[in-house]
């Protein structure tokens, strides 16, 4: 178990190397700031609706998380059913 810990704290601090040499990239690049800028507009957009009230967040299962359908490799059953939450079929399981 101690194993575990080390290396979750070691993903952890290699993606916030990564997000803070990211954002020093942007930073030093006046092109990439301007590619970049929508972001801020929506990050904005998204706290005014937080805070009129208008978007309310809620937690979401790990197990229904559709991003773990890209991200992580699941078991088939987890797998057909993310599929079908996004509306698509896994034509390697299905009867022809």
């Amino acid at each position: 178990m101690k194993n575990q810990s080390m290396v979750s704290r070691s993903l952890a601090e290699a993606e916030y190397r990564s997000l803070a040499a990211t954002v020093l990239h942007i930073v030093a690049n006046p092109i990439f700031h301007e590619q970049t800028k929508h972001l801020e507009i929506d990050c904005h957009l998204v706290r005014d609706k937080y805070n009129d009230g208008f978007v309310l967040p809620s937690h979401i299962s790990g197990k229904l998380q559709l991003a773990n359908l890209l991200t992580k490799m699941l078991p088939r059953p987890a797998f057909s059913a993310l599929l079908s939450k996004l509306g698509l079929v896994d034509f390697s399981s299905s009867p022809t």
